[in-house]
C-alpha cells in the first residue's frame, strides 16, 4: 500500500476489477497506464501521477493536486484510457454496483443486490471504494466488516 511516492493528501480514483488479475496483465496494463499518465495533462500542464494495482483487483491512480488539479477534461480521458484497457484486456473497471470482500485471503465481488446472502466474521475485510485520497487509501481501504460503511449489507 505504501509504493506510491505521492503525498497523503493526493486524489485517487479506483477503478475495481470484477475478476482478479493475473500477473501479466497487471504488468501489461500498469506499463500502458504509466505511459498514459507520462502524457498526461491539465490544461497543458502536466499531471504528478502514480498507478498501482493493490490485491490483484484494483486499480489505483493518484495524482497529486497540489502540482497540478486534475481538469474535468483531463478526467475524461482517464475515463476514457480505462475504458480502452476494459476492451483490450477484456474485463470491467467501471462497474461501481459491487462490493469487494475478502474472505480466507480471496478477494471477491458482491453484486449489491447479493450481499445479505453473504455471511461476514471478524477475520474478513471489505474494500472501501470511497477512498478519495491517498492518506484514505492507506488507512481506510482495508476495512472490518464492523468498520465498514457498507456492513448494514451483510450479515454479521
Amino acid at each position: 500500500m505504501n509504493s506510491f511516492t505521492l503525498p497523503p493528501s493526493s486524489i485517487v480514483k479506483i477503478f475495481p476489477s470484477e475478476k482478479e488479475l493475473n500477473a501479466s496483465q497487471q504488468q501489461l496494463i500498469l506499463n500502458n497506464l504509466n505511459n498514459f499518465l507520462s502524457n498526461w495533462k491539465a490544461h497543458g500542464v502536466s499531471l504528478a501521477a502514480e498507478a498501482n494495482i493493490l490485491y490483484n483487483r484494483f486499480l489505483i491512480v493518484a495524482v497529486n493536486d497540489k502540482v497540478e488539479l486534475p481538469s474535468g477534461c483531463s478526467l475524461d480521458s482517464l475515463f476514457r484510457f480505462v475504458g480502452a484497457l476494459e476492451k483490450e484486456f477484456g474485463i470491467n473497471l467501471s462497474n461501481n454496483s459491487n462490493v469487494y470482500i475478502e474472505q480466507a485471503g480471496k478477494v471477491t465481488s458482491v453484486a449489491f443486490n447479493k450481499t445479505s446472502e453473504i455471511q461476514l466474521s471478524n477475520e474478513d475485510k471489505i474494500f472501501n471504494l470511497l477512498c478519495s485520497k491517498l492518506e484514505d487509501l492507506q488507512n481506510k481501504f482495508v476495512q472490518q466488516p464492523k468498520e465498514s460503511s457498507y456492513s448494514r449489507l451483510f450479515s454479521l
